[in-house]
This record gives structure tokens, sequence and C-alpha cells, in this order.
């Protein structure tokens, strides 16, 4: 599988870019090592780049607000934890919380954080399915789903019922887009929520068999309005939005 996301860089589109950048470890002796933490980079315009957020554990998921806070989520270890966090165009960082709320074993291959900022503030993201050991067999104990955390601190459930959500993001509408992992036989989907609640299938985006590596640690981008991203599939699957989150 190949989903690729394709933007012109920050010397064409006049913006910066921001991603986020996987800590980086050392294995000696038997033992691991963090050599380089994980971090937010931004990419200017000019060609320079610049750590925005240093000393993060595994970050996924970023998105930037009409007002230029920078959003964006932590995969922490030992236990596993998943943090939230906003950054102010100031450098202000506020903890938001963890965005998981039931305890028990969780999926991480198939699952990336990823989190997208409408344009009232609301912050969507996507939860991991949950799982308990019984005997020598896990069972699923919460489904994944898409979480929205409105301005006011309340949660609630906007998509349930999922596998692996992993990937998000809302149009200039308010039509959110996500995908689905699924397992046995593992395959990619892609789905479009209007605001109204309605959900439509707009098909797989893994068009090729083999074995893939799905790794604890989701790449994404986030610019800054005006810009246009594509998400684009093999096997033609494009969609263009402009990208509020990213």
């Amino acid at each position: 599988m190949l989903v690729s996301v394709c933007l012109a860089s920050g010397r064409a589109l006049g913006v910066p870019v921001y991603y986020n950048h996987p800590r980086i470890v050392e294995i000696a002796d038997g033992k691991q090592s963090t050599i380089r933490p994980g971090s937010i980079e931004k990419l200017n315009p000019d060609g320079t780049r610049a750590t925005v957020v240093s000393g993060l554990d595994d970050p996924s998921g970023i998105a930037l607000d009409a007002a230029g806070n920078l959003y964006y989520g932590n995969v922490r270890h030992d236990p596993i934890q998943f943090d939230l966090f906003k950054r102010a165009p100031d450098g202000t960082s506020t903890y938001l919380g963890q965005v998981r709320d039931t305890w028990g074993l969780i999926s991480i291959g198939g699952w990336a954080f990823d989190v997208a900022v409408s344009p009232s503030g609301d912050i969507f993201y996507n939860h991991p399915a949950v799982f308990q050991q019984v005997g020598w067999d896990y069972v699923r104990i919460r489904a994944g789903s898409i979480e929205k955390l409105n301005p006011d601190g309340t949660r609630t459930t906007v998509v349930s019922g999922l596998d692996d959500p992993s990937g998000i993001a809302l149009d200039a509408a308010g039509n959110l887009y996500y995908g689905n992992v699924r397992h046995d036989p593992i395959q990619f989907e892609l789905f479009k929520r209007a605001p109204d609640g309605t959900s439509m299938y707009l098909g797989q985006v893994r068009d090729t068999w083999g074995l893939i590596s799905i790794g604890g640690w989701g790449f994404d981008v986030a610019i800054p309005e005006p810009g246009t991203v594509f998400l684009v599939g093999l096997g033609g699957l494009v969609i263009l939005t402009t990208k509020r989150r990213a």
C-alpha cells in the first residue's frame, strides 16, 4: 500500500510547511537509547528548516487552525499514552489532555493518531480500537472511532464502529474525511462524513497486494491557508481539499 501526501515545497507555496519528525533510537548491548527525540519541524518558504517543538516521544498528528495555533499529538510508551497539545503562535504550548479514554491493549500497527480543527475550534481526532486479553484470545472492548473535543472541553463521538481509524481532514465546507484500516485481510478504506452526519464510502486506497510495514509513528503535515493538498492513492483515487487542519 502506498498513500502519499503530495504538496509543493514551502518555497513554491509561499507558506511554511509543518511536519512531525520521529524519535530516533540506537540499540547497543541489547539496550535501546534515544539519540534524537521526536519533534515538530517547520520548512520555511526560503528553504530553511527549524524545530518548533522538541523533546517529544513519537509525535503523530498535526493541524493548524485559522488563528495559527498548532495542534499535535504525542505517543508515549511504558505505559502507552496519547497526549494532545496546542501551540500558540507565540510558542506557548498548552496540554489538552489524553485522547485515549479506555484502558486495555491497543493495536498500534494500522492506527496513526491524527487531528483536524474546524473554523469554530472543534478538534476532531481518531481513537484506536481497544482490546482485552482473555486467555489466549484478544477481545475488542472498544471499537475505533472519530472523536470531537469542543472548545468548552466536552468530548463526543462522531463516528463509531471503526477498526483502526487513521488519517483525518476537514474541508472548507465542513466535510470530514477519514481512513479506516481493517484486518484479515488488511484493507485501507476512505470515507467522507458530511456536516449532517451522513457518511459516504469513497473506496479503498490500497490497490497493491503484498506485505506492508505499519509502525507506531504516523507522519503528517500541516500548512496555513491558503494552500491545497492532494491526497493521492495508487489507482487514480485523488481528493483535492483545502486544508484548515493541513
